[in-house]
């Protein structure tokens, strides 16, 4: 962060509004002030690169009119914030209405307790909740900075709170953080006494991006000050944007940071690399664990499908079970526009009904869907590789390649041509394999909380040409 103001030194005082009367110096018995710096007004300083730490400052004030001195104490946490932390950010967007008397009418009312309430400050309320649904996690603030969220219905001002949560095994997928917040959005609401737009920051949902879209995440030097007298916090100055590119796995020609999972070495083959694995279990190219089994009481989330015109999904299952829900993303919650809530209606769903593979899409918020469906049984206990692929319009279901093809093709194949104008899958929210995590609103569409949750084991999930790691899951 480059050197920047980190708000005003405060004391108790009657009649504050005569601030201009008063004079700020730093206590000259202080024995460092570490780089820090106070002005006549009594604005605090931080030189830029400021070390991570705990510091105490001791500031004389003195009332030039009133003729009263004062000491105000101030201490400030410095907490370094790295690149790893800053790409593994969850995100809240939450409703933002200056008239209101219970919401946030700004950035300072999430460091407050909510209005008539006395304890517990917005700020707190929020970070034990979601450790709590994290087992334990912990939360730490990137920044609370007011915003500008377009809806549907039109646009609307937000307060975005970022954050990152770490656990003894390291930092938490954000998807998987934001997709709990989202299964728990009405507790949220509760507790907090405030309206989530949405759980996550999703530049793609109304883009002019014509073919893919993904949201990046920016942030410069300059510090970002809410305050709320007593309490100041400096956040990153982050921003979100959307980028006109589809996300589609292609390998790098050398090692990079996150070549290898599951702490594999990775090996410069010029052009090229090659992984090696600590553990035999692990079978992927790149580490990555390949196969999982399900009881009928999981699921496992991953990053949701991405936001592409053009999209391939792969995986191999083996099972007994006549109806289960093999993949599903798409909505987990319901959601009112009305109260200034981003709508998610999207989805896609695959599913075995009686034996039989199926799948549906919608691009359009749900409002029309496209069905696959290909007749032959698949639950004999054998291996199968569903293939589904969607190009434009253009959908294709395949069970093994059509490889052991008998009667019509039908028996290994299904194709449609989806009505929708949209040809992009706008999702928010994990990617869940194997079943469902309970909603608590009932938010998925009925039919998928029909079909039941899935036993046996499923390997090598692919999308867009991602291999996606299996050993270690959010679950």
């Amino acid at each position: 962060m480059s050197s920047t103001s980190i708000g005003s030194v405060y004391v108790t005082d009657k009649d504050d509004w005569d601030r201009g009367d008063k004079e700020f110096t730093l206590n000259e018995s202080q024995p460092s002030n570490a780089g820090f710096d106070v002005d006549s007004n009594g604005e605090i300083h931080m030189p830029a690169g400021q070390a991570e730490g705990s510091y105490t400052l001791k500031v004389n004030v003195f009332d030039h009119v009133r003729n009263e001195r004062a000491i105000g104490t101030v201490n400030i946490r410095v907490i370094r914030v790295d690149q790893e932390q800053f790409d593994k950010q969850g995100a809240v967007r939450f409703l933002m209405n200056i008239n209101s008397n219970s919401g946030l009418r700004d950035e300072s009312d999430f460091i407050r307790a909510p209005q008539g309430a006395t304890g517990e400050t917005r700020l707190s309320i929020f970070k034990d909740l979601l450790s709590s649904k994290l087992n334990g996690a912990e939360i730490t603030i990137l920044s609370i900075k007011e915003s500008y969220a377009d809806l549907q219905v039109g646009g609307v001002q937000v307060v975005d709170v970022r954050f990152f949560g770490r656990n003894s095994n390291g930092y938490l997928d954000p998807v998987y953080m934001n997709t709990i917040i989202a299964l728990n959005q009405e507790e949220f609401e509760r507790a907090i006494r405030a309206t989530i737009v949405s759980a996550g920051i999703d530049m793609c949902k109304l883009t002019r991006c014509d073919n893919g879209c993904r949201t990046i995440n920016l942030v410069d030097y300059a510090g970002v000050v809410v305050s709320a007298n007593q309490t100041i916090i400096v956040g990153v100055n982050a921003t979100a944007k959307d980028d006109c590119s589809c996300p589609v796995y292609i390998p790098s020609k050398a090692c990079q940071k996150n070549s290898c999972y599951n702490g594999g070495v990775c090996h410069n083959t010029y052009p090229g690399f090659f992984c090696e694995c600590r553990n035999d279990m692990l079978k992927g190219k790149r580490c990555q664990g390949t196969t999982r089994s399900f009881n009928g009481n999981g699921y496992a989330f991953f990053n949701p499908v991405p936001a592409c015109t053009s999209l391939n999904i792969s995986l191999s299952f083996m099972t007994q079970q006549m109806d289960a829900l093999l993949l599903y993303n798409g909505p987990v919650l319901n959601t009112d526009s009305n109260r200034g809530q981003t709508i998610y209606k999207d989805y896609i769903a695959i599913w075995l009904e009686s034996g039989q593979v199926k799948a549906r899409l919608s691009f359009n918020d749900g409002v029309e869907s496209s069905d696959l469906s290909v007749r032959g049984v698949f639950n004999d206990g054998e291996w199968h590789e569903i293939s589904l692929t969607q190009i434009g319009k253009m959908i294709h279901l395949v069970i093994d390649n059509c490889e052991n093809l008998e009667g019509s093709p039908d028996s290994c194949m299904s194709v449609v041509k989806s009505l929708n104008d949209d040809e992009r899958l706008n999702t928010n929210t994990a990617l869940q394999i194997g079943g469902i995590a309970p909603s608590a609103n009932g938010g998925y569409p009925e039919f998928v909380t029909n079909i039941g949750n899935y036993n046996g084991c499923i390997r090598n999930l692919r999308v867009n040409f991602d291999r996606y790691e299996f050993w270690e899951w959010e679950f």
